[in-house]
């Protein structure tokens, strides 16, 4: 008759098995999603400041953001603003390029 709850002991101990892994799972794609969302923003923020400087070497105004979670500023390196850098944050993830644009190129920040 001892035998007669080890079965029931060895389901408990599976279930609980069970659902320890699926959480551990679960955590798992909550934040591979939480960091394909950052990468997302970060190459979005690389996009919107490689835009500006190629507008303004093009002697066309700086992007406007498009939305209160976007921005991009211009910052002048030298004197006379040739050499500039351009920041752009989307959604919190920042990036900064520096680029050169033409004297001639019209338009500056």
């Amino acid at each position: 008759m001892p035998r007669r709850g080890w079965v029931f002991v060895d389901a408990l101990w599976g279930m609980l098995l069970l659902s320890f892994l699926a959480g551990i799972l679960a955590t798992a794609a909550n934040r591979h999603q939480a960091g394909l969302s950052q990468l997302s923003n970060s190459r979005a923020a690389e996009r919107l400041a490689e835009l500006a400087i190629t507008n303004l070497q093009q002697g066309l105004t700086p992007p406007i953001a498009a939305d209160a979670d976007q921005t991009v500023t211009v910052v002048k390196l030298n004197s006379d603003g040739t050499w500039i850098e351009a920041r752009a944050t989307v959604r919190g993830q920042s990036a900064s390029l520096i680029g050169f644009v033409p004297p001639a190129a019209g338009s500056r920040p």
